[in-house]
């Protein structure tokens, strides 16, 4: 890139040009080099280090019947994380993160998951699912995670992550917003919000 100029170019060899580009994807994929920017900062390269992945895995299983009753359930054990059924709804939702997605990953894949889910949940205990989907984000080499979060010491880093560089390139998502609220999706549009009228700004 350089000022009013951005060429992204693909594994594959596709060329895409534009006059300015927002920057979506989560630091830790740029620190990685799964994503390369040119002329990146050294305060930004650090800000990318120090903006750690947070592991996270769940999964949507629907089942014959509906809930006959609405509940959240915590796993204290770390296995689950949060179960949510809702009533006379028949799909049942499992939300891991940090340690708890490790667990969960390794129940599914082990075919334990279910055992574990009629644990918390004693109505599903012996019916089978009619399907179940997945959301691997800490596999997902494109995210890394669900969020991310800052190192100890580094409370610095959102902010510099999310300078503009050039008038060119902007920089948007939850790890934008450091402090303004939990890295979840409103922070995360709210990180696309701001950068959209900055590169607004700039164009005009």
């Amino acid at each position: 890139w350089s000022p009013g100029r951005v060429r992204a170019v693909t594994a594959a060899g596709h060329v895409a040009d534009a006059v300015a580009a927002v920057v979506t994807v989560p630091p830790p994929v740029v620190a990685d080099g799964r994503l390369a920017i040119n002329d990146l900062p050294v305060r930004k390269q650090a800000a990318a280090h120090e903006l750690r992945p947070g592991d996270a895995w769940c999964a949507l299983i629907t089942y014959p019947e509906p809930a006959p009753e609405s509940v959240v359930v915590f796993d204290p054990e770390g296995r689950l994380g949060f179960v949510t059924a809702t009533a006379g709804r028949r799909e049942v939702v499992v939300m891991a993160k940090a340690e708890a997605a490790g667990r969960a990953r390794a129940a599914w894949r082990d075919n334990a998951l279910l055992r574990q889910l009629a644990g918390a949940l004693p109505w599903t205990r012996g019916v089978e699912p009619e399907s179940a989907r997945v959301a691997d984000w800490g596999a997902d080499p494109w995210a890394g995670g669900a969020y991310t979060y800052p190192g100890v010491g580094a409370l610095w880093a959102p902010a510099a992550w999310a300078e503009p560089m050039g008038g060119t390139l902007f920089f948007a998502g939850e790890a934008t917003t450091g402090l303004a609220g939990p890295p979840m999706a409103h922070m995360a549009m709210a990180g696309g919000e701001r950068a959209a009228t900055e590169l607004i700004g700039a164009l005009r």
